[in-house]
């Protein structure tokens, strides 16, 4: 059967789209983080451009540059510098716990619970099995860590080239950015009130989360440290550290580090020290972040977050880092469809 023009082109045109893709996948990470800085920015460059009277590609170049200097720079040293340290940090508590004084009594809690599994069910995992899988975790977390390090990303061929791709593409979205839009605009079919709408929930996304997150998990992270330093943890600055890049990741973050000083608390025989550490976890570091976000998020969609943390959680599997952003803003986006969905499609669907 002979394929029609129309078939025919369809698939040709697929193929195309297809084939595109495959090629600009590797530089979507930098071309994301392009259009999430021009989005903040945007303000700076419409200074530099009515305000200075600057031509559209003098001023996109200078606010490039000025955003290179006084904010991407200072953050990427401020970034690795915390990175690596939190990763020493853990390696070194890693070799104390395997071999120092925390370890028998790490070992002998293991053991307790372990005994406690097999009177309960009548069998239990190995010992020695649970003992290798916890400590496994906590050298592949640092290792993770430290392959962020400035010895790692100085050496990283691929990492450069995506920074000055990033910048080359913040300078020609801020210079470009209207006509882009336009040009979207035109192949995307939806009404320009509907664009409006997802543009600007785009837009309020991208700003919410970044400082939502960002907000967020230093609160948190400070708050654990200061339970660390009273609790009388060694080297309460390292676990500040740590605390604060794990309480990025929503819902699990800053629990995960309260559990882990309650565990080693206990581990220690220091009992009251567990139960409290575990209520203010539980009852001040966690509720603060509902606290925080219903605060800074108040003039976005409301997600729910378990809902953020199942999307997050995918985002970053799939794009890495960038996918804390990236997450929230395809969550709203899809969000803002479908309320313009039962808005305007499901009344006039009703007899």
């Amino acid at each position: 059967m002979a394929i029609s023009p129309r078939v025919g082109f369809l698939l040709l045109f697929g193929a195309i789209v297809v084939l595109v893709g495959v090629i600009a996948w590797p530089f979507v990470k930098a071309a994301f983080l392009a259009f999430t800085l021009s989005i903040l920015f945007a303000p700076l460059y419409r200074f530099a451009r009515e305000k200075c009277r600057l031509h559209r590609y003098i001023a996109s170049i200078a606010t490039t540059i000025a955003i290179s200097v006084c904010v991407l720079l200072p953050l990427t040293v401020m970034a690795t510098i915390v990175i690596t340290q939190a990763g020493h940090f853990l390696q070194g508590f890693i070799a104390q716990v395997e071999v120092g004084s925390l370890a028998d009594a790490i070992g002998t809690y293991l053991a307790s619970i372990h005994h406690s599994i097999e009177n309960l069910i009548g069998q239990a995992p190995p010992l020695d099995d649970v003992r290798g899988a916890i400590f496994g975790a906590l050298k592949t977390g640092a290792a993770k860590l430290y392959q962020f390090s400035p010895q790692v990303l100085s050496t990283t061929f691929s990492v450069v080239g995506n920074f000055f791709l990033m910048l080359l593409l913040l300078a020609v979205f801020f210079a470009e950015g209207e006509r882009l839009l336009e040009l979207l605009r035109e192949m995307v079919p939806i009404s320009s009130d509907h664009w409006r709408e997802l543009a600007n929930e785009v837009r309020i996304t991208i700003a919410s989360s970044l400082s939502a997150a960002l907000i967020t998990a230093f609160v948190q992270g400070s708050l654990l440290g200061l339970g660390f330093w009273i609790a009388g943890f060694h080297q309460p600055y390292g676990w500040w550290l740590v605390a604060v890049i794990l309480s990025i990741i929503p819902v699990i973050g800053a629990a995960s580090c309260y559990l882990t000083a309650t565990f080693l608390l206990l581990s220690m025989g220091n009992t009251n020290a567990a139960i409290i550490f575990l209520l203010y976890g539980f009852g001040v570091v966690s509720m603060i972040d509902n606290v925080i976000r219903s605060v800074v998020v108040r003039s976005t969609v409301r997600i729910h977050p378990v809902l953020l943390f199942l999307i997050l959680l995918g985002a970053v599997n799939l794009a890495g880092p960038i996918g804390i952003v990236a997450g929230p803003v395809l969550l709203a986006i899809f969000l803002a469809a479908l309320r313009i969905y039962r808005r305007e499609f499901t009344h006039q669907q009703q007899p």
